[in-house]
């Protein structure tokens, strides 16, 4: 419980075909340093129908390639 009372919702889980748009925009890209990340979440809501943030599609972005960096042979970008 949070001090302030007021606890912080979870998101709706990223469906299969979010994350496989997400993955193919990114290989897409040159540079996901300088992608336009507000783009890309138009994107990944209009697959999925949530409201997803630029910051929080990033950061699921990030995610996926730490945990491809310590995956078993399961693999998110074969």
């Amino acid at each position: 419980m949070s001090l302030s009372g007021k606890e912080k919702k979870r998101g709706p889980n990223w469906k299969l075909e979010e994350r496989n748009t997400l993955i193919e925009l990114c290989r897409a890209s040159t540079n996901t340093l300088k992608m336009n990340w507000g783009e890309v979440a138009d994107r990944v809501n209009s697959i999925g129908g949530n409201s997803r943030v630029a910051p929080e599609v990033k950061k699921k972005w990030t995610d996926m390639k730490r945990l491809q960096t310590h995956a078993t042979p399961l693999t998110l970008f074969a």
